[in-house]
């Protein structure tokens, strides 16, 4: 699995997978361990927004880290709009926007996504699969593999 390949990390981009399944494993405090900032993208905030709509509560505890500003939002640019373009299509629009944000401004992609953890393989970009990230967490000690179990049950 790609980890991030920088020494010096600007920040990580956390992708709706990461959110919704830490959110509802009660897991969101796992944030806190982490010492550079985290974004989202406004595609990012939109879904999680949606998934509220449709009455999946916990997601308001990610919505409420963002009111807090314990995670930030990025707006794409132009130029990033243009990159998305050219990406395959079998990527979602939230990731997309992610990695073309990660990308131009240096950040580390968290996902759970498949294909997105491919393409940032296959083309240099910084990505931690989440399972990867769980498992930095579970050698810290801050995490153990019942309560990885948990975030995948």
């Amino acid at each position: 699995m790609p980890v991030s390949t920088s020494l010096r990390v600007n920040g990580y981009l956390v992708d709706t997978n990461v959110l919704s399944l830490l959110a509802k494993a009660t897991q969101l405090d796992l944030f806190h361990y982490i010492t550079v900032p985290l974004y989202i993208t406004p595609t990012i905030k939109q879904e999680i927004e949606i998934g509220i709509q449709r009455s999946v509560d916990y997601l308001t505890n990610v919505l409420a880290l963002i009111e807090k500003g314990d995670i930030q939002i990025l707006t794409p640019t132009g130029t990033d709009s243009q990159l998305v373009k050219r990406f395959p299509n079998k990527l979602g629009q939230g990731e997309a926007e992610a990695i073309a944000i990660c990308q131009r401004l240096g950040l580390v992609f968290i996902t759970h996504d498949r294909k997105a953890i491919n393409y940032c393989d296959r083309t240099g970009i910084d990505c931690i699969p989440l399972t990867d990230l769980l498992a930095e967490f579970e050698s810290a000690g801050v995490l153990t593999a019942t309560a990885i179990a948990t975030i995948f049950a």
